[in-house]
């Protein structure tokens, strides 16, 4: 009871309304150990779905009473293709980052590594007699931008890797102006060195790392600008989604006597089936105070449909019985209804499914998502 008390207060601090997240990968890669290129296949084909979609239903629709774009419809959809869209932009980015283009980026790095070997070796460093012999071992770590450098004391380069897997490495905090304490030097830009003690049969063996610093401070926010929109677009669009929903089936749908189209299911069913796809399939985070960004939507679509039924009150009512400014009343309570009640329902919904979805990966996987 006590973890659930913790993670409430976590979730509803003010800190939670915003989109920092430590981890990068959630945004273009499966919440599931698949081939990238799988995830990339189901991105791509979400996305021209959505096109076609929103396409078809615009084109059969111009007919309406009104204008297409004056329902609710039409401005959640529209945000939900734009969400599929952006979504499938920032994977394809990542993955032709990762695998088209890593020759290219293998060459940046290793003039990367022999411009920071070349800096080791300088004068600038002649207080630390050991580093006047430099015997550099570079080692590529799995990100495309580490760079690490090891220095060797008078030791073969097979015997110290083995002593420092067997190692623990102790890094002391890092400050402003570099790593404190007596085993760490800055080096010029942004690089340090620590030296890591050897352990086991070879205690008396050190070696000396260069790292970047930013490869050893852990960030709470690891997402970049587009991310956050991505983020933003899927937490504002899901409630929306499963409202249009539900309101279309009960009370639209009823009285259409079969005369709906794949476009109206498309655009008023299958957007909630692909909103829980997504919440299954990709690694999206959610947060309960999100549901402030839905309400702000619902908001600016009901001053649109007030400004709208203005001009025109007898014709311009887009929802009978529904959103009838003519009746205030039954609108208002119906909105309050919607924004407030069950709009942060749907959203811990999707807070429960998000949390379970961590906890199947656990078991599936034998380790924490996040770390």
């Amino acid at each position: 009871m006590n973890i659930i008390f913790q993670e409430l207060k976590k979730e509803l601090s003010i800190k939670s309304l915003g989109f920092s997240f430590p981890k990068a990968e959630a945004f273009f890669t499966s919440q599931w150990k698949w081939p990238p290129f799988v995830f990339v296949v189901y991105r791509v084909m979400v996305a021209f779905f959505t096109i076609g979609s929103l396409s078809a239903f615009i084109s059969k629709n111009l007919k309406l009473p009104h204008h297409v774009m004056a329902y609710l419809t039409s401005w959640s959809y529209v945000l939900l293709t734009l969400h599929f869209n952006w979504s499938a932009a920032i994977v394809l980015y990542h993955f032709c980052q990762t695998y088209c283009f890593s020759s290219e980026l293998d060459r940046e790095d290793h003039a990367a590594l022999k411009s920071v070997s070349s800096s080791s070796c300088s004068p600038y460093h002649s207080a630390d007699h050991e580093m006047d012999t430099c015997n550099e071992t570079c080692h590529t770590g799995d990100a495309m931008n580490n760079c690490i450098l090891a220095n060797t004391d008078h030791r073969s380069e097979s015997s110290m890797d083995d002593t420092v897997e067997s190692s623990k490495i102790n890094i002391p905090n890092v400050g402003s102006s570099g790593l404190a304490g007596s085993n760490g030097c800055t080096l010029p830009g942004d690089h340090h060195y620590i030296t890591i003690n050897g352990s086991g049969s070879s205690p008396a063996i050190s070696k000396k790392i260069f790292i970047k610093r930013s490869d050893f401070v852990e960030k709470e926010d690891q997402t970049r600008w587009y991310m956050k929109v991505s983020w933003f677009l899927y937490e504002t669009i899901s409630s929306v989604s499963v409202i249009v929903t539900v309101l279309y089936f009960v009370a639209i749908y009823p009285y259409l006597n079969g005369t709906d189209s794949f476009e109206d299911i498309s655009v008023h069913g299958i957007n909630t089936l692909l909103v829980v796809f997504e919440m299954i399939i990709a690694a999206y985070p959610v947060r309960l105070l999100h549901t402030l960004y839905t309400a702000i939507f619902g908001v600016l679509y009901v001053v649109f449909s007030l400004i709208y039924w203005s001009h025109a009150p007898l014709i311009n009512v887009i929802y009978f019985k529904m959103l009838d400014w003519n009746q205030p009343q039954n609108a208002i309570i119906l909105v309050c209804i919607l924004l407030f009640v069950i709009a942060p329902f749907l959203q811990s919904v999707f807070f429960l499914i998000y949390k379970c979805r961590l906890r199947f990966y656990r078991r599936i996987y034998g380790e924490a998502y996040l770390t």
